[in-house]
């Protein structure tokens, strides 16, 4: 029997191929047992593709290479034999909308393979879904099963059915099964050439999503046979050529417009050079503004359009509101706001349009990056304002990436080889894989960054190796490297780069130099015992720190009694910074230039340190001086002006009373105690305890308490 869940299963021992299972079992929390039975079951697939199996050499996986473009022909006969596993009420509702004729539940169990009692059970579960987006199940002897409702949801289904699916495995080869159901073509190869060779640039990880629905909607349109919407769409070739070639998308500009845009990337040079955006969301949204949209009985209006400077002011808000809950100094280059700008125009119109984003590294991020995830988290109220909505997990994940691939620990002075990271997923996953492959492998250096697209084009020069999170055609050796890895993954890897390359581990020159010494002392029965202990023994330190570097340290081990500080005033929002961080000066924690440093910050882009009503916190680069990660704080009974620019939106919330100074070494180790310091500001109740305690003791007392509440 085969199922779909087995070619998920194939590519995870593709992906981890020469682990040992005792380190498979780790990683994928699967049992040895499970997993034995399901290398079996995956043989079975192989062996009716007339492919090699997966052997166990030393228990140790040998996985054979399959090209996935060619998969899916080792097995001719797929369609009559498949039994779909999780997905099938998506199924069910791509076939319902894409029928030609009559469905009854007979045709049901003819396609997902299934018996009468399952497809009942499935039935359920699809008007589950359909009521999500106000749609129903209908069925007549007459015309059978069908899908009834307003086509504006009917669109949104399908975007969100369709992202369901191809997050499969075997995802594209079912959506072709629905079409050769009904016996038509999808046209995908059109709609891809149309949209890859526009001027328009699209998201990586969005374009297949996009074109599967384009090629979707074509043909219901088709069906419905609706009359076009009398405009021109002479000022966005890209409409333009889509309307030409598929004429039933003229019906139904505004979803067209909305589906792409939030496919689209955001390009920061728009007010220079207006060719991308400008075509399709300035233009085609203004040429429908006054349109009002069969499917939707509501205009596309410029209440949708986002305007440049709007989305601009939103990127610098959220940069300004992670440096300030973050307390990193982020790159002042164009590099790093062309990156968040891209990947933050489509996520507006998705947000926008409820259009459902689905991130597979969610759960990951928030395991691994948790304090991040959090003050990323509270620092894009700006778009949720923008919006109107509130921004999802998956979104705030796809942040967090981005704003996460720039923390980093200090360089090297010097690398040994140099290596690119190619990834499919845009921009966030390869930030991550870089940030990660610099804690690894210390002595590489990540010379760029590319698309797989762009890897083809790239000469690679002076380039030794690519890390990828798939496998790519490259003539550079190439390593599988995720955007988050657990330690075993991390060890797996370094280890491969290293014997690939000859690259001497600092890690067994240290073990090295301890057992020569032991065995100056002592005799040692089993070397090769001894070794592997001490081996083990480092790994899971190196761990330990890992985790802490992380995380970093709590904030209640941070905030001492002796760096607390409570005076009645102070002359200016300058003295009471000074003031502020004289007990971390003090300890020898930070030098004079670093308070210099604080200051001038302020006075360079304005009070972003007042992140919340009432409280500051002050921070500057770890290189202006700062010698040990601190904390220290200041209660000033009379409230201090942190207004500096004059400004008269919320001057009330910028007169101040609490500051905490935040000396950090680095742009990690403070995370975990910002996160939480972050969550109890959020608390308007709690700050007001804090302002109105009677003095360190119980200031120190209130805010340990709570601190310690926290998980």
């Amino acid at each position: 029997m085969i199922t779909s869940d087995l070619f998920t299963k194939l590519q995870l021992f593709m992906d981890y191929r020469g682990y040992s299972l005792d380190q498979l079992e780790q990683v994928t929390k699967i049992s040895r047992r499970n997993l034995l039975r399901d290398i079996d079951r995956v043989n079975s697939l192989l062996l009716e593709g007339n492919l090699a199996s997966i052997e166990l050499v030393d228990d140790r996986l040998q996985v054979p290479r399959v090209d996935k473009d060619s998969l899916f022909d080792h097995w001719p006969n797929l369609d009559k034999q498949i039994f779909f596993q999780t997905e099938r009420p998506e199924m069910i509702v791509l076939m319902l909308l894409l029928q030609k004729s009559f469905v009854s539940n007979y045709h049901f169990q003819e396609f997902l393979h299934m018996s009468k009692n399952a497809v009942g059970l499935d039935l359920k579960e699809v008007k589950a879904l359909l009521s999500c987006y106000d749609l129903n199940l209908s069925y007549a002897r007459k015309t059978g099963y069908r899908i009834v409702g307003q086509k504006e949801n009917v669109f949104r289904l399908i975007d969100r059915s369709l992202k369901t699916i191809l997050s499969q495995q075997i995802g594209r080869w079912e959506v072709h099964y629905i079409s050769n159901y009904w016996q038509f073509d999808l046209k995908i190869q059109a709609i891809e050439d149309l949209l890859t060779t526009s001027k328009v640039t699209f998201v990586p990880e969005r374009l297949g999503e996009c074109v599967y629905w384009l090629a979707i909607v074509i043909h219901l349109t088709e069906s419905w046979k609706d009359e076009p919407i009398g405009h021109e769409f002479s000022r966005s070739p890209l409409l333009t050529d889509l309307m030409e070639k598929f004429p039933s998308l003229k019906a139904y500009p505004n979803a067209v417009v909305k589906r792409l845009l939030a496919a689209v990337e955001g390009d920061l040079s728009y007010q220079e050079k207006r060719s991308k955006m400008e075509g399709l969301a300035e233009k085609s949204m203004a040429s429908t503004e006054e349109t009002i949209d069969r499917e939707e009985k509501t205009p596309i209006s410029r209440k949708n359009q986002l305007e440049p400077s709007a989305i601009q002011k939103v990127m610098e808000e959220i940069i300004d509101a992670v440096k300030g809950k973050t307390g990193v100094e982020f790159p002042e280059g164009r590099a790093f706001k062309e990156n968040l700008y891209r990947h933050l125009v489509p996520a507006y119109y998705r947000i926008k349009f409820k259009m459902q984003l689905s991130n597979p590294l969610t759960e990951e991020i928030k395991e691994n990056y948790g304090a991040l995830f959090e003050l990323v988290s509270l620092s894009l109220d700006p778009l949720s304002r923008l919006t109107g909505e509130e921004i999802s997990d998956d979104e705030i994940a796809y942040f967090t990436m981005h704003f996460g691939g720039y923390l980093s620990l200090d360089e090297p002075s010097s690398y040994t080889k140099k290596a690119v990271v190619v990834c499919p997923n845009g921009i966030s996953s390869s930030l991550m894989i870089e940030e990660q492959l610099k804690r690894i492998m210390p002595e590489i250096k990540v010379d760029r960054l590319l698309s797989t697209h762009d890897l083809s084009a790239e000469p690679l020069e002076g380039i030794d190796m690519v890390f990828s999170p798939i496998q790519v055609i490259c003539k550079k050796p190439v390593f599988i490297a995720k955007p988050i890895m657990n330690a075993i993954e991390k060890d797996f890897l370094k280890k491969e780069v290293y014997h690939y390359f000859h690259i001497q581990d600092a890690t067994n020159e240290s073990i090295d130099q301890l057992m020569k010494a032991m065995e100056e002392y002592a005799v040692i029965k089993d070397p090769i015992a001894l070794r592997q202990l001490l081996k083990d023994y480092f790994a899971q330190q190196d761990r330990k720190e890992s985790l802490l570097k992380k995380e970093g340290e709590r904030l209640e081990a941070l905030l001492k009694k002796d760096k607390i500080q409570c005076v009645e005033r102070v002359s200016d929002w300058r003295a009471a910074v000074r003031l502020a961080a004289q007990p971390l000066l003090k300890a020898g924690d930070i030098e004079e230039s670093y308070i210099d440093a604080m200051i001038q910050t302020v006075e360079d882009i304005g009070p972003y340190i007042v992140l919340v009503p009432h409280v500051a916190v002050p921070h500057a680069g770890a290189d202006k001086g700062v010698n040990r990660l601190g904390i220290s704080a200041l209660l000033v009974q009379e409230a201090v002006d942190f207004n500096i620019k004059g400004e008269e939106e919320d001057k009330e919330d910028k007169q101040v009373q609490l500051i905490f100074v935040l000396a950090t070494v680095n742009s990690t180790a403070h995370l975990k105690a910002l996160q939480q310091l972050a969550v109890i500001l959020d608390d308007e109740a709690f700050v007001e305890q804090l302002i109105h305690s009677s003095g360190k003791d119980e200031f120190y007392r209130l805010i340990t308490e709570k601190a310690k509440e926290m998980d």
